[in-house]
């Protein structure tokens, strides 16, 4: 697998997660209602990807694995979450 935002390759299996459903019963069209929504969405999927993270990480700690993110800048703390908080790698609208 090869992210392209980052510089690493890793010849590993992908983890994958279905997340539960989220209602849409009663929201309307409405700017406040789209925006509810869409943060709701972001945070179960924010979530879910720390939440690979931490399975990934642990894994990788019990396999003995050393993994290094080339891409990663000196001193850069937080994670797949930071970044996307950080709307890096965020698909151009």
């Amino acid at each position: 697998m090869y992210p392209s935002s980052r510089r690493i390759v890793a010849d590993e299996g992908t983890m994958c997660t279905v997340l539960p459903p989220i209602s849409t019963v009663g929201i309307t069209s409405s700017s406040e209602d789209i925006t509810k929504l869409t943060d709701k969405t972001r945070a179960a999927m924010l979530e879910a990807i720390e939440d690979l993270g931490r399975k990934r990480q642990e894994q990788n700690r019990i396999e003995g694995k050393n993994v290094v993110d080339f891409g990663k800048k000196e001193g850069e703390q937080g994670g797949e979450r930071q970044r996307l908080l950080n709307d890096e790698g965020a698909p151009a609208s």
